[in-house]
């Protein structure tokens, strides 16, 4: 008997019916206050056969459905993705795959997520033996009761502060496996920073959102992402105002995922601040310029989005903004697609090398300062 589940870290869908071997399900928005693309479920049972995925709440405009150019991320544990050759992508509506005989249990995702278990799998494997750990605390505890953890690394003694954050809005994977990649890089790789800063990395600003499986983005009253305020609602941004208070913050970054896919969807870009539009510009230029020497995702400055163009307002309570107005010496909000492009498309690999060439990129930006 088929079983379609999401009672696991990161599930969501809600399921119609099944007629024989056709499902027909939707994403489940929840408390998001627009339409959204984000889900994730199990299929339990369907062993030897080949079952066909009928998405049936669209979206408006071009693209609006929420199965992607390259299908779903799959997955055997609900911890380990990738894209699979044998899905059959059908429509941006609809997807089949045929299960071998020894499938018990499948994951399908609308990307490649990431939850609080592949962030220990990272602590486990790499920060907890570094030589660079400080210290790994709890931020605070989460609307919902959950420990939401921060990871001080660097030199003890350092003023000067490096912020990395992730998952202000909860869908937003693939930045969580890039963020990975740069604190990797900072302290398994010699830079100028690791000796001279603390690195505060902050893994997930919405951790309900994220273990959940909610999409996060435009939650109801508003999301962790316009939370940036006198008066915020959410414990994490409380409990970020009061780490941060009093310090010397030399970089500033938040790691995001953009619209579904499509134009600079697909691409590497930066959306940039009015107040460091400048700095932002030339950094961009300097990133292309690392990332041409590495055969991995790539960068055009053409296509980021200049300050208080459409959605990218400057007046926005955002984290990135946040970063800005607490004084940060460089800040910046990244945006990492869900895809990429045929020619490179992204994988937790190439993901967490981007992280790699992100940080280097900082260096070689910060030496011309």
């Amino acid at each position: 008997m088929i079983t379609i589940r999401t009672d696991y870290p990161g599930g969501n869908i809600r399921l119609h019916r099944i007629v024989g071997d056709d499902v027909y399900l939707e994403q489940d928005i929840r408390d998001t206050t627009t339409w959204w693309f984000y889900w994730n479920f199990r299929v339990d049972g369907a062993e030897g056969r080949k079952l066909t995925f009928h998405f049936t709440n669209r979206g408006v405009g071009e693209p609006s459905g929420v199965v992607a150019p390259f299908g779903p991320g799959v997955s055997d544990d609900g911890i380990h993705w990738d894209f699979s050759k044998r899905i059959e992508r059908i429509s941006d509506m609809e997807f089949a795959y045929g299960f071998r005989t020894d499938e018990k249990v499948k994951y399908f995702s609308f990307a490649l997520p990431y939850q609080l278990a592949n962030f220990e799998i990272f602590w486990e494997s790499t920060l907890k033996t570094s030589k660079w750990l400080i210290k790994r605390d709890v931020l605070c505890v989460s609307e919902r009761g959950r420990d939401i953890p921060y990871v001080v690394l660097g030199n003890p003694h350092a003023k000067k502060v490096i912020v990395l954050s992730a998952r202000n809005h909860a869908c937003e994977s693939n930045a969580s496996y890039a963020l990975e990649g740069t604190v990797n890089w900072l302290i398994n790789e010699p830079n100028d920073f690791i000796d001279t800063h603390r690195i505060i990395y902050l893994p997930f600003a919405d951790l309900d959102g994220v273990e959940d499986g909610d999409q996060g983005k435009n939650r109801f009253p508003h999301d962790h992402n316009r939370d940036y305020t006198d008066v915020p609602i959410y414990e994490y941004v409380r409990a970020l105002y009061r780490l941060l208070d009093g310090e010397e913050i030399d970089i500033g970054i938040d790691y995001h995922c953009p619209w579904l896919w499509g134009g600079e969807n697909d691409q590497f870009y930066i959306p940039r601040k009015a107040e460091v539009e400048q700095k932002q510009i030339v950094f961009s230029q300097v990133l292309a310029d690392e990332l041409k020497k590495h055969d991995g995702i790539q960068h055009d400055p053409k296509f980021d989005i200049p300050a208080n163009l459409g959605w990218n307002l400057s007046s926005h309570p955002m984290c990135a903004n946040y970063y800005v107005k607490a004084g940060a010496k460089f800040a910046v909000g990244l945006e990492f697609p869900y895809f990429g492009t045929f020619f490179r498309d992204y994988c937790p690999e190439r993901l967490r090398e981007l992280g790699a060439n992100v940080g280097r990129a900082l260096e070689t930006y910060f030496a011309t300062l």
